[in-house]
Order: structure tokens, then C-alpha cells, then sequence
């Protein structure tokens, strides 16, 4: 007896499959921003932020590599193991952020002596914040740089952006534009804004990163 051919769909169409990813990709962002919120002030901030972050950037190289695992038990590991580590490497470069911050507010007051040298201060502390956030970048997003001697991982972490500039810049850039639209839009600030950051640094430095430490073994 012949059998009457399916008259359904043979395969899933192709924007099906895509839009299906764009949701996924959208959710772990919603997931690692909020998971991020949690772990932050689970620290009292000062010492939350910080394992917070390099929890976000392991999950989300996590699900790039393919992990399966997750996304809260991944950053809940990271963040008890980082709690401590992660807090002594990434405080000078919070430190730097700040002071070139308030530099900045400061000389915009006018902070400064003279009219002349409001250009050269703000060069110099936006170049200190941009530095600092580059480095702060690929720690957060390379666990390898985290693992090292503290020394060591303040000085390969202030070499990351002269050894990788246009990533570095790139990531800067895309980090500052994302704090303008969580100022303009709370709400994406609030739902998605860490996680889309950690997003962008993992991809334009962290790779990069971890790509020049494997050909610096080799």
C-alpha cells in the first residue's frame, strides 16, 4: 500500500533558526546582566563588582566555546573562587577609572589652573581611563591572566592593550557607548547593559588576548 507524502514542513526554514539564536543570545545577555546585579550586591558592591565581572566573562566564554552548562552555577563558581583574587586584580584599574573620571568632571568645573591646559588634563585622563578599561577587560575575560602571580597579572593585563590596540580601542569604544544608551535607556542598562559589555570585550579583546598568549607559549 503506498504511504501519502507528509505534506508538512521538511526542514526548519532558515530565519527560524536565526531568530532562535538572536533569542538565546538575548537571554544569556538578560541572564549574566541580572546574575551580575545579584553577585555585585551580594558584595556590598566594593567586593562584588569585581568577581561579578570575571564571572560574567567566564560564562559568556563559556557558552562561546560551547559550554553547555548553567549560566548561574558557572558564575556562582567563578565568583566564589575569584571573590578574593579578582578583587585584588582588578582594584588598581577601578582606581585609575575613577580618578580619570573625576579628573575629567573636574576640569570640565574648571579644576584647572589655567584655560590652556583643560585639553591636554582631558586627553591625558580619558587616555588613563581608556588604558585602565582595556586592561580590566581582558582580565575579566581571560581566566588565564587571573591565574597568574599577582605581579604578573597587573603587568601582562597593561601590556594587553599596546600588545592588541585597534581590540583595545574597539572595546573601549563599544564599552562607552553602551554606558550613553543605559544613561539614555534605564531599562536596557538595567536588563542587558553588563551583559552586552562583557559580550563585546570578550569578543573584540578576549580572544585576541588569549590568541597572543598561545602563540607567546608557542
Amino acid at each position: 500500500m503506498m504511504t501519502r507524502p507528509s505534506s508538512g514542513p521538511q526542514q526548519v526554514p532558515g530565519w527560524a533558526l536565526k531568530a532562535n539564536d538572536a533569542i538565546d543570545a538575548l537571554l544569556l545577555l538578560l541572564k549574566v546582566t541580572l546574575l551580575w546585579w545579584a553577585l555585585t550586591l551580594l558584595g556590598l558592591v566594593v567586593l562584588g563588582i569585581g568577581p561579578a565581572t570575571c564571572a560574567a566573562g567566564d560564562a559568556v566564554r563559556a557558552r562561546r566555546d560551547g559550554g553547555t552548562a548553567p549560566v548561574a552555577r558557572t558564575m556562582w563558581e567563578t565568583y566564589r573562587r575569584e571573590l578574593l583574587r579578582a578583587t585584588l586584580r582588578l582594584l588598581p584599574f577601578g582606581a585609575v577609572q575613577l580618578g580619570g573620571i573625576s579628573t575629567i568632571f573636574l576640569a570640565l568645573r574648571g579644576g584647572v589652573p589655567q584655560p590652556w591646559m583643560l585639553a591636554p588634563v582631558m586627553i591625558l585622563a580619558a587616555i588613563a581611563v581608556g588604558w585602565a578599561t582595556a586592561s580590566a577587560a581582558a582580565l575579566a575575560t581571560v581566566p588565564r591572566l587571573r591565574r597568574q602571580e599577582l605581579l604578573v597579572s597587573w603587568r601582562v593585563s597593561l601590556l594587553c592593550p599596546g600588545a592588541v590596540p585597534l581590540a583595545a580601542v574597539l572595546t573601549v569604544l563599544c564599552t562607552a557607548g553602551i554606558l550613553v544608551l543605559a544613561y539614555l535607556l534605564p531599562p536596557f542598562g538595567l536588563l542587558l547593559g553588563t551583559g552586552t559589555a562583557v559580550q563585546a570585550a570578550s569578543t573584540l579583546l578576549g580572544r585576541r588576548t588569549e590568541a597572543l598568549l598561545a602563540r607567546h607559549d608557542s
